[in-house]
């Protein structure tokens, strides 16, 4: 994702009266949140190839989880305006 990408999310978030500091407290307790930070602990410690594996396995897994959400969101979007976002975000 890049800043313009932010500034579209967030802007529609605005115009929507999303309370984006509300949710980030809730994604904060997700199970995919905490999964992600107990991956990311379980690095400490770890070096050189067998470092780069796993946090390029990692970050697999979370870019993956990141699409099928994002696709399965833009499938159930009854908006035009959130569908074309959800759109970009998947180029």
């Amino acid at each position: 994702m890049n800043a313009n990408t932010d500034q579209k999310i967030l802007s529609y978030a605005k115009k929507q009266g999303v309370d984006l500091a509300a949710q980030k407290a809730e994604v904060q307790s997700d199970t995919d949140y905490i999964d992600m930070r107990d991956t990311m602990h379980g690095l400490i410690g770890v070096r050189g190839p067998e470092f780069d594996r796993l946090l390029l396995e990692a970050m697999e897994r979370g870019h993956r989880k990141t699409i099928d959400f994002v696709t399965r969101a833009r499938a159930e979007a009854t908006d035009p305006q959130l569908e074309a976002l959800l759109s970009d975000l998947l180029r």
